[in-house]
């Protein structure tokens, strides 16, 4: 037995037993007919597991037609906001911050913008119980490994997307500048040298959001030249309004110098 794998227990045999009663509902994919075979086997699959990251990857590629691109898309919208998508905040069609994101990656996705959010919410459910669940309108990925697969996966295609519109604590857990020649734990994004000045920016634009934090306990910020790039950002702006943020922020960098291990 892989050490990735283990014996279900009875306190599974329950959801094994659903599961089986709900399949009918699903629609058959590579992913679905995958995880169905190892339920069969009495095991658990998670992602770790080379072979399941194989086939999800395989499943995930097979969206990037025609017929598939609004699946993912909507898998994409739930990943880059923290993994959770409610549906009422979906259905709101109000021009708010939301709007704007699913506008982007209409055209990003090359979708026509005249999709309706219910289709977005009918795609949604096509994912339940392979990807996602939900629970009171609430969609969430399965488990945070899970999570950590997707985001890297869509921010190897997507970057550009991501750094715009990806949940804060995302772009601070989950990516890394590749000019910093750091070794990346797995499923770290690395951010490309054509979009390094767009991600710093990102990071300015979380500051003066009430995301500063975010920004301050990135994992990167214990890296001096990471710092000094973020620093050197913040002098070339000219808006007095980041006059307080430059300044607060040169000392929290400064400070991370003295003090590293308070921002890993």
């Amino acid at each position: 037995m892989n050490e990735n794998d283990f014996v279900v227990t009875d306190l599974l045999k329950k959801e094994i037993e659903d599961w089986e009663e709900e399949r009918k509902w699903f629609q058959e994919t590579n992913a679905f007919n995958f995880i169905r075979q190892h339920l069969d086997e009495r095991l658990l699959v998670v992602v770790g597991n080379q072979e399941s990251i194989r086939f999800l990857k395989t499943e995930l590629d097979s969206f990037n037609n025609k017929d598939g691109v609004l699946r993912c898309c909507s898998l994409f919208l739930c990943v880059i906001h923290g993994g959770s998508l409610n549906h009422d905040k979906l259905m709101d069609e109000t021009e708010s911050e939301f709007y704007r994101t699913l506008k982007a990656t209409f055209e990003a996705f090359d979708i026509n913008q005249s999709i309706s959010r219910k289709e977005v919410l009918d795609n949604l459910d096509t994912h339940l119980n392979i990807y996602l669940k939900k629970k009171d309108g609430q969609y969430s990925v399965l488990h945070h490994r899970l999570l950590d697969f997707l985001f890297y996966y869509f921010g190897q295609r997507y970057q550009q997307l991501i750094i715009n519109f990806a949940d804060s604590e995302m772009i601070r857990d989950r990516t890394v500048l590749q000019s910093l020649d750091i070794i990346p734990q797995e499923f770290t994004i690395l951010i490309d040298g054509q979009n390094e000045t767009d991600y710093i920016q990102r990071l300015v634009n979380d500051m003066l959001s009430d995301h500063i934090n975010d920004v301050l306990y990135n994992h990167q910020m214990i890296h001096k030249d990471f710092r000094s790039k973020l620093v050197s950002h913040l002098q070339k702006l000219n808006d007095d309004d980041l006059t307080v943020t430059y300044v607060f922020s040169s000392i929290i960098l400064k400070q991370t110098e003295k003090h590293p291990k308070c921002y890993l």
